[in-house]
Parts: C-alpha cells; structure tokens; sequence
C-alpha cells in the first residue's frame, strides 16, 4: 500500500493472508497464476507504489495472481527508482527477498502499445510495451518457489479442516 510503509500490521501467514484476499463466494483453488518480475520492481508491485507492470507480450486473464520476486536484482532499475522517486522507502538491495512470493496484486486492464502517446495511460511506470495495470496490491510472507516465465501456476497451501468450534479435529 503506497505511503503506508511505516504501518504496523497484525503478522498473518501466507494462508491467512490469502483468505482474506478472496471473495465471500471464493471456491477454494489448488494453485493460482503467479508472475515473476525481477527485484527491486516485485517489491514495488506488492507495496502497491507500482501500479503498471510492463511486459512485451499481452494475457486476456483477468483477476488476483501472485507477485514472486525473481533471483535477479536489477541494480541499474533500483538506481533509477531512487533517483525518480526519492519519497519511496526502498529496502537496502541486500534486504530484499528473492526466488519466491512477495505478494499479491489483481490484474485489472492490459494497456496496449504506445498508450502514453494518446494519453490513455500516463503512470509514471509505463514505458510504452504491453502494461499489466494493477490494483489492490498487498505484501504476503515470503514463500520460497522456483520462479518461471509469462504467468505460472503455483501450489496453494491447503488450511487444515475446523470443527464447528474452530479447532483442529483430532
């Protein structure tokens, strides 16, 4: 959540986290799509100061998907940020957290090419490719996954069955 990095949420686990994103008529999934994006941009995305991700090829999927930091640091991207947008509260390159989930984002609008000519999308991150456009971004608990290309299924934990009093049967 942009300007909010200074915040003190309740610590939730992945699976707890994931719950509350879902819809009150939310079915439960075995996996959900996840896209890959290099660090410092997968922090960016799932801080919710990044709202376009851009791509060369477009997707006609729609809806929530996972954000999963790369190994890959992009030294001359975080150069670039610190320098374009001193207000963000980046993480030394070191501190962030790479080859899994960071995060969660829904994928609400593909931009298409040369959209910032016409002035159909004017967010500062859109270079003019194919733009991924995102909403209500939020961070999870790092869960480490072997990322892949274009957008991947990744294998939802599964919550253990309550009994009407809210425990673990026995």
């Amino acid at each position: 959540m942009a300007g909010s990095a200074g915040a003190r949420c309740e610590e939730l686990t992945f699976q707890q986290t994931l719950d509350r994103s879902r819809s009150p008529n939310f079915v439960q999934q075995n996996s959900m799509k996840t896209l890959s994006v290099k660090q410092p941009w997968a922090w960016l995305l799932a801080h919710g100061y990044k709202d376009i991700e851009n791509r060369t090829w477009s997707r006609k999927y729609r809806g929530v998907f996972l954000i999963h930091a790369g190994v890959t640091f992009d030294a001359q991207g975080y150069a670039w940020v610190k320098e374009n947008f001193p207000h963000i509260p980046l993480p030394a390159p070191k501190d962030f957290e790479r080859g899994g989930i960071v995060g969660r984002a829904d994928l609400v609008d593909v931009v298409p090419p040369g959209s910032h000519l016409n002035g159909v999308c004017t967010s500062p991150w859109y270079f003019g490719e194919v733009g991924f456009r995102l909403a209500d971004a939020t961070p999870l608990p790092f869960v480490p996954v072997k990322g892949q290309l274009l957008f991947f299924e990744v294998e939802l934990p599964q919550a253990e069955p309550k009994n009407a009093y809210g425990t673990n049967p026995v």
